[in-house]
C-alpha cells in the first residue's frame, strides 16, 4: 500500500471526524457505505448501494427513503457518484488506502455476505442488489472473517436458511439459472435440465461454500459415490477448477463415469468439448483415465477436441502413448 502523505492523512482524519460528528443514523450509514464500497467485488450502482444501506432484515427496502445526495452528503467528500456510469466510488485512490486502514477486509466481506444472503433469502427479485448477490454471495462468504462470534453465527444461520432444501432454495436456483443463462453455450444448456439436488447446483455453478455444506450431508448417503461422480461431470462441463480438483482428490472416484447424465459424456469428454484445459490436465494426471472412452454418440475425447478445434488439448492427447488415433465414432 502507498503511504499516505502526512498532510493528506490529517485531512482525511478531519473528514472522518466530521462524519463521526453527525447524528448517529447518518454516522452509522456513512461508515457502512465506506465499508461496502471498499468490500464490494465491483463498483456498486446507485440503486445497489442505496438498497444495501436501506434494507431491513427481511430483505425489504424502505420506499422513498435514502437518496444518492444523502449518501454523498453523509460521506463528506470521501465518495463520489460517477453519473455517467451510475456507480459510487472513492474520490481518489488515496481515499481507498485510508479506508482500508479503517475496516478489516474480512469484516467488510462479512457485511457484504450478510446483505447478499438476506436479499437472496427473502427473494425480493425486483431488487437491483440481487443481481450482485447472485454473482458474489459465495465469494463474500468465503472471504468473511470476524471476531464477533454472534455475527459469525448469524451468517451461518442465514446461509443455512438459504440452502435448506425447500421452496426458497429452488427459487434461488431458478434465479441462478436465469442469471447465468447468457454465459452458457447451447450444448451445455441440456445439462441444466438434469439438476436434481442442491449438490448438483453447487457443482454446476462452482459454489464452494455450498459444495462444502452439502458434501458433509451426502457423505453418509448410499448414493455418495454416484453423487460425487455426477458432481465431477457438472464441474468439468462448466469449467469449475476448484471443485473439480477437490472431487478428484476423493478415494474410489471413477473418473471414467458419465455420472448417470444423458449423452454418456465422461468428465474428460466435457473438458475436451468445451476447452477447459486446466481440468483436462487434472484428469490426464489420473492413472486410471481412459483417453479412448466414448460417449453414447461414440465420440472420444480426441474426436470432440478435433471437432471444436482446441489445438492445445489435441496436442496433449496425441502425445500420449495410449491414445488410439484410429478410433472412430459410432
Amino acid at each position: 500500500m502507498v503511504e499516505i502523505p502526512a498532510g493528506l492523512d490529517q485531512t482525511f482524519n478531519a473528514i472522518l471526524h466530521r462524519i463521526d460528528a453527525q447524528l448517529e443514523r447518518s454516522r452509522t450509514r456513512a461508515r457502512k457505505a465506506l465499508m461496502l464500497i471498499h468490500g464490494a467485488q465491483r463498483p456498486l450502482s446507485s440503486k445497489e448501494l442505496i438498497q444495501a444501506l436501506d434494507m431491513d432484515s427481511r430483505g425489504e427496502v424502505r420506499a422513498g427513503g435514502l437518496t444518492t445526495d444523502t449518501i454523498l452528503d453523509e460521506c463528506q467528500n470521501f465518495v463520489v457518484l460517477d453519473r455517467k456510469l451510475d456507480v459510487f466510488r472513492f474520490a481518489h485512490l488515496s481515499v481507498n488506502d485510508f479506508v482500508k486502514e479503517l475496516f478489516f477486509e474480512g469484516v467488510a466481506h462479512a457485511n457484504m455476505a450478510e446483505i447478499c444472503l438476506e436479499s437472496l433469502l427473502w427473494q425480493k427479485w425486483q431488487v437491483a442488489l440481487v443481481k450482485y448477490a447472485l454473482r458474489y454471495w459465495d465469494v463474500h462468504i468465503r472471504s468473511s472473517n470476524t471476531n464477533n462470534r454472534e455475527y459469525s453465527l448469524k451468517l451461518i444461520k442465514l446461509q443455512k436458511d438459504l440452502l435448506q432444501p425447500g421452496e426458497r432454495l429452488w427459487s434461488f436456483v431458478d434465479s441462478l439459472a436465469s442469471f447465468n443463462c447468457r454465459f452458457v453455450g447451447y450444448r451445455q444448456a441440456f445439462l441444466d435440465q438434469e439438476i436434481d439436488t442442491p449438490w448438483d447446483v453447487a457443482c454446476r455453478y462452482g459454489l464452494i461454500d455450498m459444495y462444502l455444506h452439502f458434501l458433509d450431508l451426502i457423505r453418509s448417503s448410499s448414493t455418495f459415490k454416484t453423487d460425487i461422480e455426477r458432481g465431477l461431470c457438472f464441474a468439468a462441463a462448466f469449467g469449475h477448477e476448484n471443485i473439480s480438483q477437490r472431487l478428484l482428490m476423493m478415494l474410489n472416484l471413477d473418473v471414467n463415469t458419465d455420472g448417470g447424465l444423458p449423452g454418456g459424456n465422461k468428465p474428460l469428454g466435457y473438458t475436451t468439448w468445451y476447452g477447459h484445459e486446466a481440468i483436462f490436465k487434472m484428469l490426464l494426471a489420473k492413472e486410471e483415465i481412459d483417453v479412448n472412452s466414448k460417449s453414447s454418440a461414440g465420440d472420444t475425447a480426441l474426436i470432440l477436441t478435433a471437432k471444436e478445434g482446441h489445438e492445445t488439448i489435441a496436442k496433449m492427447l496425441l502425445e500420449r502413448q495410449d491414445i488410439d488415433v484410429n478410433c472412430k465414432g459410432d
